[in-house]
């Protein structure tokens, strides 16, 4: 958010003419936030859909998987490569033969 938004929320806060879950969402409703957000969430999805597992959990420990596909899908605007990539993965835990 802007930063005279920013203020206008903690003014709004601080008047009490808006709650904290207000606030909340106010931000996650803005367009900007959502379209910001939405490659992230994306990956995230599919690393707890497809390898059941915290994108900085073993074997990554750390963002730079979960980071590498977040720019992927941004740079291409294909996140259609997603299920594709995330399916032939080798700790895919989607498979029948679990």
């Amino acid at each position: 958010i802007e930063p005279g938004e920013r203020r206008a929320f903690i003014d709004k806060l601080g008047d009490r003419a808006m709650t904290r879950g207000q606030v909340l969402l106010a931000i996650v409703n803005n367009q900007e936030f959502v379209a910001k957000e939405e490659s992230r969430s994306r990956v995230l999805l599919h690393y707890f859909g497809y390898l059941h597992r915290n994108p900085d959990d073993a074997p990554d420990k750390d963002l730079s998987g979960f980071n590498f596909w977040v720019r992927e899908v941004e740079l291409s605007g294909d996140p259609a490569r997603l299920p594709r990539a995330f399916m032939v993965s080798g700790e895919n835990k989607t498979t029948t033969n679990k």
